[in-house]
């Protein structure tokens, strides 16, 4: 059978019992994700009042996506540059997902969330950096 093709598999178990029919699809070989380098303005921001304009308590506020806010595992991008759930590896900062969208993200501009303000601030600005988008 071609090993694109949908079938059935004959198996025995190691006891000699008598064969059993089970289904089973082989995939077809998917390519290797790619890491693609675009440059990008880096910003900081955290879950308080003052970067997200939100009230309310600080700790239950999700990201445009849903995810809590703070669990600082995410960026806010621009939807039209970079689709949600991206996965971005940024120098010096690691893996993180596109999980939220802020009202001055625009183009090549990611906000990495922090869980402090004052981290957020230490962070600062960091302009023409590459960072690589997991592109499937």
């Amino acid at each position: 059978m071609l090993p694109h093709c949908r079938g059935i598999a004959r198996a025995a178990d190691v006891n000699e019992q008598p064969a059993i029919t089970v289904p089973y699809v082989v995939h077809e070989e998917v390519p290797a994700p790619r890491l693609v380098l675009m440059e990008v303005t880096l910003t900081g921001y955290c879950p308080c009042t003052k970067c997200t304009g939100k009230n309310g308590p600080w700790n239950k506020r999700t990201t445009r996506y849903g995810d809590l806010a703070i669990v600082c595992d995410g960026v806010a991008a621009d939807p039209g540059v970079l689709v949600p759930r991206s996965r971005i590896y940024i120098p010096g900062i690691g893996w993180r997902e596109v999980d939220d969208i802020g009202g001055d993200i625009k183009g090549h501009r990611l906000d990495v969330r922090f869980p402090d303000h004052e981290s957020a601030l230490r962070f600062g600005i960091h302009r023409k950096v590459i960072v690589g988008v997991l592109v499937a």
